[in-house]
C-alpha cells in the first residue's frame, strides 16, 4: 500500500545516509522533501 512505499522510502533514504552514499546537501533535500510529505495524511 501507499504507506508501506513510504516507509520503503525513507528507510531507504536512512539506510543510504547511515552509509554515507548521498552528500550533506543530497541529504538536507531528501529530509525536506519527507518532512513535507510525512505531513499528508495517508489513504486508509
Amino acid at each position: 500500500g501507499y504507506k508501506e512505499k513510504i516507509v520503503d522510502i525513507r528507510e531507504e533514504i536512512l539506510r543510504k545516509r547511515r552509509a554515507g552514499k548521498l552528500p550533506g546537501d543530497t541529504t538536507s533535500v531528501l529530509k525536506d522533501w519527507w518532512q513535507a510529505h510525512s505531513k499528508w495524511p495517508y489513504p486508509t
